[in-house]
């Protein structure tokens, strides 16, 4: 395998490891639930809902509020329950399939005498009549709840502290044993099978405290009873509704899903459910799956900011509407009500059932839950990313990023990185507008970013120590500009070789043997080093390549690590530029003696890094190098030698002298060779 393969390999292996080591890195941060991703994540949610406007709401639900308008007409909070009852039989005057009470109606009515004993009242005819009065009107209320047969109350189910001792749940148990609930039959997953596994899916369910019904009589007459429990994230915030909750082994509905079990006349024994994935409702005509998470929630999809509140909605007040049932000041017709869902709530400012919500600061919990009603029968549910799916997208996306930052380079892979960057909220945002799913747009658009930076890093990293290591090897043997272009190339300084046709000279000093006997080794050194510096400055002009100085001779090549169609021709250029320096160094020395032979040959080489991972050079080696050599021993002082392989390289380009064929050392046939005549130095490479 070559070694600019290895390279590249090595490259791209790390950048898949750091674009997977990022997305990872993501997926690790976004663990806890409040951790800034998450936070961030749910603006972004907030954001959507906001910005995707109004959708329709259904005309099958319908909002009867309390407003403050209705608290100075009939009176102060909490209102005597004959409001409530006259309310009932005016509603069912309409034939309403479902009235949903989203008010707490947990204790019998009490007034002014609720600190006063029995015979306290007993002593005061005008308490007595008082008394009397509230207990018909309580009373009457049981009896429109019971007449009516379609009034579903409100319980509250304390989720938020875990039961004290077991004596607790089980008195909780005993209370709410009329009320509906699921069992396994109801999990359609194979774990219902096995008492123990059901009650290890029952444990991952939050688990309530304490459930608290309406007083007795009422509970007996009502349809149904249900919590409603929407708690906030923990920035404030309700996103969710908690549809199903434990006691003990218990679990029960929410009041939506009840309220929905009648509606659509399947029993709540009928439902089925997908632990952490959904609710199943087998409707003869239609099936209805509800998403929930692992805790039993669903993610409320709002339709706008004032929906079913609008002055246009098709809801209204307690007020008008006792006024118009009663005095005929508004026209309701049958079908205005008849056959829809009426749901029963607070609506007045400076409430404690106003709670933010993604598309509204103040938005009233009745709104809440008429829009998850909206949602189960429209099945129009926000679905979210399951957590393992994220973490698989996370993963692919940083896998897939990995893979395409070496192709691309850092700058196609920083236009990808700015483009998953944009594009990522406007897909994110597209799927949620179009198809109510919500998926990660933060966590794929800064992995993407993490991994940018990290290969980033990585690369300038390798390449600096790349580009200094070449530049610590080559700069001793090529011209700097040299140097910039093997750096920019990306040639790994890997053991290894590659065959190449390119041109190998050789240069060696005549006459210097018997200097080096008759001078000082510093005076033979230092000459040395001079020639060297003067043919070398020669060599890098003409772009050659020095391989090694061995003794008093010189070992070049040209045609690589930068590949160049004139090879040949740059090494008869630089041997002749090479002989004028030396008639000049021989001028200024003044020595008669010295001059230089230069051999050239033209071939195929193998050239690459050799030696050993501690030590290793770039050089050439093969026939042509030989061949190179002894034609340098054949050359007499101030000859140039070259080869008829180099001679067909210049193709005419410098004007030769042919010689006799010469037998080289070690070669069966005699060599053409020719001579380059001598001449001024020339100015181009």
């Amino acid at each position: 395998m070559a070694a600019a393969s290895r390279r590249q390999i090595t490259l791209r292996l790390m950048s898949i490891f750091l674009g997977v080591s990022a997305s990872a890195l993501v997926i690790f941060t976004s663990i806890p639930e409040d951790s800034i991703l998450n936070i961030f994540e749910r603006k972004i949610y907030d954001a959507w809902q906001r910005h995707r406007g109004n959708l329709a709401e259904r005309d099958d639900i319908l909002i009867l509020g309390i407003t403050s308008n209705d608290l100075q007409v009939l009176g102060r909070w909490p209102w005597p329950r004959w409001v409530w009852s006259r309310v009932l039989e005016e509603l069912n005057r309409f034939e309403p399939a479902a009235i949903v009470f989203d008010i707490v109606i947990t204790e019998q009515e009490k007034g002014l005498y609720e600190d006063l004993t029995e015979e306290q009242i007993a002593q005061n005819p005008a308490l007595r009549r008082i008394v009397q009065d509230q207990e018909r009107s309580q009373q009457q209320f049981v009896d429109s709840v019971r007449q009516a047969g379609n009034v579903f109350l409100v319980g509250y189910l304390d989720l938020a502290r875990p039961p004290v001792s077991t004596s607790q749940t089980l008195q909780v148990l005993n209370r709410t044993e009329s009320l509906p609930s699921f069992g396994p039959n109801n999990f359609q997953t194979p774990a219902s099978a096995s008492p123990g596994e059901f009650r290890h899916i029952v444990y991952r369910l939050p688990e309530g405290s304490d459930y608290v019904l309406p007083f007795a009589e009422v509970v007996e007459a009502a349809a149904g009873i249900g919590f409603i429990n929407a708690e906030p994230d923990s920035d404030g915030i309700t996103r969710k509704t908690q549809l199903l909750a434990r006691i003990g082994d218990r679990i029960f509905p929410s009041l939506d899903l009840i309220v929905i079990s009648n509606f659509l006349g399947v029993p709540i024994r009928d439902f089925r459910i997908i632990p952490g994935e959904e609710i199943i409702i087998p409707h003869p005509g239609r099936e209805y799956r509800i998403p929930v998470n692992k805790d039993g929630q669903g993610y409320i999809n709002f339709k706008g900011q004032a929906a079913y509140l609008r002055p246009d909605s098709r809801g209204t007040s307690v007020s008008v509407f006792l006024n118009a049932a009663r005095f005929g000041g508004v026209s309701y017709a049958p079908e205005t009500i008849r056959g829809k869902i009426v749901v029963i709530g607070m609506l007045a400012e400076g409430s404690t059932d106003i709670r933010a919500v993604p598309v509204d600061k103040y938005y009233p919990l009745v709104g809440v839950h008429a829009t998850v009603l909206d949602n189960i029968l429209s099945q129009s549910h926000v679905r979210v990313m399951p957590a393992w799916r994220r973490v698989g997208f996370l993963l692919l996306t940083g896998l897939v990023y990995g893979l395409a930052f070496p192709r691309l380079r850092p700058i196609g892979a920083g236009v990808l990185a700015l483009a998953a960057l944009v594009g990522t909220p406007a897909a994110a945002y597209s799927i949620f507008r179009y198809h109510s799913y919500w998926v990660p747009t933060l966590q794929p658009a800064l992995a993407v970013g993490l991994g940018f930076s990290f290969i980033t890093l990585y690369y300038f990293i390798t390449e600096q120590v790349q580009r200094r290591h070449i530049q610590e090897v080559f700069g001793r043997c090529v011209d700097r500009t040299v140097v910039k272009q093997i750096a920019e190339s990306g040639l790994d300084p890997q053991l290894g070789g590659t065959r190449r046709h390119i041109t190998v000279m050789f240069a060696d000093i005549r006459g210097f043997t018997p200097y080096s006997e008759q001078h000082e080794a510093e005076a033979v050194v230092g000459r040395l080093n001079e020639y060297f510096t003067a043919m070398s400055e020669v060599i890098f002009r003409h772009r050659g390549t020095i391989d090694k100085y061995m003794g008093d001779a010189i070992m070049v090549f040209y045609g690589e690590p930068v590949p160049m169609e004139d090879h040949a021709l740059k090494a008869v250029r630089t041997a002749i530029a090479m002989q004028a320096a030396m008639r000049r160094l021989q001028e200024r020395w003044g020595e008669a003696g010295f001059s230089q032979g230069i051999g050239i040959h033209t071939g195929e080489v193998i050239v690459g890094w050799m030696g050993s991972p501690s030590k290793k050079e770039y050089t050439v080696i093969g026939d042509t190098v030989n061949t190179a050599f002894r034609l340098e021993g054949v050359a007499k002082a101030g000859q140039v030698l070259i080869s008829e392989a180099t001679c067909r390289a210049l193709g005419g380009a410098v004007e030769l002298r042919p010689l006799e064929p010469v037998r080289l050392k070690g070669k069966r046939e005699p060599l053409q060779i020719y001579e380059v005549p001598a001449a001024p130095e020339q100015s181009g490479p």
